[in-house]
């Protein structure tokens, strides 16, 4: 996204020393789809994966790329991301060539304290933009669900959520959910039409709020409709919303994903802590 020079947008912030619980914040927005990312399109286990992740992440603190990036915005910070992960996985199979020799080192001999821009759109071609942007959208659709199943269980309807995950998540046929859940068929398809538009709409509060969160107030209405645009446009050439969720459940581990995330989370907070101390004692 394109960000106004604000103190309100969390880009800002982090560019520009941000308290810890705004890199938890940043982390919680993109962990997942750099580690999506990666796993994917560099065909990686998921520990290599988070490690690539890990190991980005470090790099855009310890080389400041945000603070650079604010003041050369000609590029989305997905696309800046995207550029980061794409040298450390093309550096990735460099590592397995010198037994004992840690991809951290060879984080640290790539050229990243050149231009932006080379790490941005003019040299990341479109399958790999798309395929990060990909990431990110499918991450975005898990996160509406899982909203959705704690509002329901806190809001008692459980069989709701039970309904919806059935039928869009493993592709059950109303008998079988009806079934396994002792409900009338009509139950069933009511159950679903609700939870299905709730979905929907809880999508657009996700993409509201990721806009306002890195663009501002004050151009927030023009790019949201920009970012939910581009997500409809995602969501039709996928098959739409239902064959879309399918498909980020069905090509990527999520569950384990998530087993692992509290521990992937915290070691990257403490490099944070790590490095949020040192500039402040610079």
């Amino acid at each position: 996204m394109n960000f106004p020079t604000t103190r309100y947008t969390l880009i800002h912030r982090l560019a520009t020393g941000a308290a810890e619980e705004d890199w938890a914040l940043f982390l919680a927005d993109y962990w997942r789809p750099l580690c999506r990312f990666a796993a994917r399109w560099g065909r990686l286990s998921l520990v290599d994966a988070e490690d690539i992740a890990s190991l980005t992440l470090e790099v855009l603190i310890r080389n400041g790329l945000l603070e650079r990036w604010v003041g050369d915005r000609r590029a989305r910070l997905r696309t800046l991301l995207c550029g980061v992960v794409r040298r450390a996985l093309s550096n990735h199979t460099r590592k397995k060539t010198r037994e004992g020799h840690h991809l951290r080192e060879y984080l640290k001999e790539m050229s990243l304290l050149g231009r932006i821009d080379e790490l941005c759109e003019e040299s990341i071609p479109g399958d790999e933009a798309d395929a990060f942007y990909q990431a990110w959208a499918e991450e975005l659709l898990q996160s509406a669900v899982e909203s959705l199943l704690d509002d329901y269980h806190r809001e008692g309807r459980g069989d709701y959520f039970r309904v919806l995950f059935g039928r869009v998540c493993e592709g059950l046929p109303v008998k079988q959910i009806a079934e396994a859940l002792s409900l009338k068929i009509d139950d069933v398809d009511n159950y679903f039409r609700h939870a299905r538009s709730r979905l929907e709409h809880r999508l657009r509060e996700l993409v509201r709020w990721h806009v306002v969160r890195y663009s501002g107030k004050e151009v927030g209405s023009e790019e949201f409709l920009h970012e939910w645009h581009r997500l409809g446009d995602f969501l039709e050439r996928h098959g739409g919303l239902e064959e879309a969720l399918r498909h980020s459940y069905a090509d990527f581990d999520a569950e384990s994903l998530r087993e692992r995330e509290v521990e992937s989370m915290t070691a990257v907070m403490k490099n944070v802590r790590e490095y949020l101390a040192e500039r402040c004692a610079g």
